[in-house]
């Protein structure tokens, strides 16, 4: 039923892909992360894992697409 409404309403789920960088697509995802810690400096600021998907219009002519940002948990490095 929400698949129907959506089609109609020229909006769609989406699910930003694992492994991106935080803060290079901030547009796409939630201004508050859950945070899990990392020892390893080369893996600060990436998406591990999509908590709830986003909401985006169809359209990509459309500036501002994003209705609702995705919420994700993220890697921190800290060190030990």
């Amino acid at each position: 039923l929400f698949d129907d409404a959506f089609d109609q309403s020229g909006v769609e789920i989406f699910y930003p892909n694992i492994g991106i960088n935080y803060l290079d697509e901030g547009e796409i995802l939630d201004d508050n992360p859950a945070i899990k810690f990392t020892t390893n400096e080369k893996e600060d600021n990436k998406v591990i894992e999509i908590n709830n998907p986003g909401l985006r219009f169809i359209d990509k002519q459309i500036d501002n697409r994003i209705i609702i940002k995705s919420k994700v948990t993220i890697l921190q490095y800290k060190e030990e």
